[in-house]
């Protein structure tokens, strides 16, 4: 028995673990991007307004970095998520548009040459604000891959939302459902209550069975 708990106890921070850091590899891939993103536009920028004309009206541009920009606007535009989008009043309009989508509408504009510097500075500040925000995430999850009780915790959480995976694999419902459920104030007061009892009875089992407990962790160790 405690050498199933103990077993139980090591398996679930260990998967605790491998979710911390594969989530900290996957918003340090978001932020190079993100990074990178934002270099291409600032200077796809750049060369447009120090080359426009007012009385022309047209400005240049600069194709490969246009090519490029466009190619993966879907993709920071569905990342930055909130932080690409505001509420807009065109130019000399009285209407605002709820919730435009900045880079997604930004860059075919230059190419029309309609594309006002707000636009530009507002489209530069919300990359600003995402690369912010995910550096403070970075820099959150940083501190927990040095607590093993958070581990522990986050194992407990992979493990209670493995059906949902299980299923979303399968196609039935969606990863974005995945998650708001994640997300949730429920299924995060449910997954820390579990932990937490988990944790206690563990503790318990091996403290009431700690000579048995003691011959597993040095064997397991290899302690003399």
């Amino acid at each position: 028995m405690i050498t199933i708990i103990i077993g139980t106890f090591i398996l679930t921070i260990g998967i605790g673990l491998y979710t911390i850091l594969n989530k900290l590899k996957g918003f340090q891939n978001d932020l190079n991007f993100a990074l990178e993103y934002r270099d291409k536009y600032v200077s796809f920028a750049n060369t447009f307004l120090s080359t426009y004309n007012q009385f022309s009206g047209n400005g240049t541009i600069d194709n490969e970095k246009y090519i490029w920009l466009t190619k993966y606007v879907t993709k920071i535009q569905s990342n930055m998520g909130q932080f690409g989008t505001i509420d807009l009043i065109p130019p000399f309009q009285t209407y605002q548009i709820k919730n435009y989508q900045l880079i997604v509408n930004s860059i075919p504009k230059f190419r029309a040459q309609n594309i006002d510097k707000f636009e530009i500075n507002s489209t530069d500040d919300s990359l600003l604000r995402y690369i912010g925000n995910l550096e403070e995430i970075i820099n959150q999850v940083k501190k927990k891959k040095n607590n093993p009780i958070i581990w522990f915790q986050e194992g407990i959480q992979s493990i209670i939302s493995l059906p949902l995976h299980i299923l979303s694999w399968f196609g039935i419902i969606s990863t974005q459902l995945i998650f708001k459920v994640k997300a949730n104030i429920i299924f995060k007061f449910i997954t820390g209550i579990t932990g937490l009892i988990t944790f206690i009875s563990g503790i318990i089992t091996i403290i009431v069975g700690k000579d048995e407990a003691i011959e597993i962790i040095k064997k397991l160790f290899h302690l003399t």
